[in-house]
């Protein structure tokens, strides 16, 4: 996949297609990522994580948050996704699984307003949306990680959590004991042990993706998509990883993590299963129990 992680770019189909509980349509030049199969509603597992708290996340939780409806892209000549259908839910995490070129990260970047959707809608809590932009995402309580975060190098990372929202005292000076504070609180409800008064230059990638993460909470993101985030991580780092995944379904917020096809991902979510293969279509709405008899969506 490329730096984008789709098809686009190449002027040619990508061969490779997602395994897929439906068979491909023949025909199409290029494969498209789908929904993901199963689900199951997650618990709070203990009071007071990050994300959307008190009332809110309560509400939150098991609440239909955003939703891609029979998305379409293409870039030229190349359709990238046909036909995607995704939900998040509050207290979800889910899987969106697909080999290389299967249009997972257009999918991504259609529910973070990087890219609008030639056809079909996008809704935020059932209302239909349209996100012109990263920043239009961000108002709307989304947030994506991708898989190399782009910190400022030279500055804390306490200063990249909070980045343009430091907070002040008099005269307008940043108060960096205060900021310092806020992001070490951020990191021990994540259940993470990271030095906010570090310089972020020489962070491990693993470590990259969970100062975004902060950053994310830090402005009351309810959905948080993350983009192949264990493609460079060891078993370790994945791990921890998805402990963090875990504590903001906890939460309530909605989770979303793209990979290619491979059984690491599906341990941290609570909605696995492949990507639909080219021109496919979701399967229809239905209800099932998933192994230990919890009901889950389809």
């Amino acid at each position: 996949m490329g730096a984008d992680g789709d098809a686009a770019g190449t002027g040619q189909p990508d061969p490779a297609s997602p395994a897929a509980t439906d068979a491909a349509t023949p025909g199409l030049p290029s494969p498209a990522a789908t929904d993901a199969a199963t689900s199951e509603a997650a618990r709070p597992a203990h009071p007071g994580p990050p994300g959307p708290s008190g009332e809110r996340a309560s509400r939150a939780e098991g609440q239909r948050l955003l939703s891609l409806v029979h998305a379409a892209k293409a870039f030229g000549a190349v359709r990238a996704v046909v036909d995607a259908s995704i939900e998040l839910y509050g207290g979800e995490a889910h899987a969106l699984v697909g080999e290389n070129g299967a249009g997972k990260s257009t999918v991504v970047k259609m529910l973070t307003g990087v890219h609008q959707p030639d056809e079909g809608a996008l809704l935020i809590e059932g209302q239909p949306a349209m996100l012109t932009g990263p920043a239009a995402a961000q108002a709307a309580g989304i947030a994506v990680i991708y898989q190399e975060p782009t910190l400022f190098p030279d500055l804390t990372v306490a200063e990249n959590i909070f980045m343009g929202r430091q907070p002040l005292v008099a005269a307008r000076r940043i108060d960096r004991r205060a900021m310092r504070a806020q992001a070490a609180a951020l990191f021990e409800r994540l259940g993470v042990q990271l030095d906010p008064g570090r310089i972020a230059r020489g962070l491990s990638i693993a470590d990259q993706q969970i100062v975004e993460i902060a950053k994310a909470l830090s402005l009351e993101a309810r959905v948080i998509v993350m983009d192949e985030p264990t493609a460079a991580l060891s078993a370790a780092e994945v791990a921890r990883l998805f402990d963090v995944v875990r504590t903001l379904r906890a939460a309530g917020a909605a989770g979303c993590v793209s990979c290619c096809a491979g059984p690491r991902i599906c341990a941290g979510s609570s909605r696995p299963g492949p990507a639909g293969g080219r021109g496919t279509r979701p399967p229809a709405a239905s209800t099932r129990r998933g192994g230990d008899g919890s009901p889950v969506r389809r």
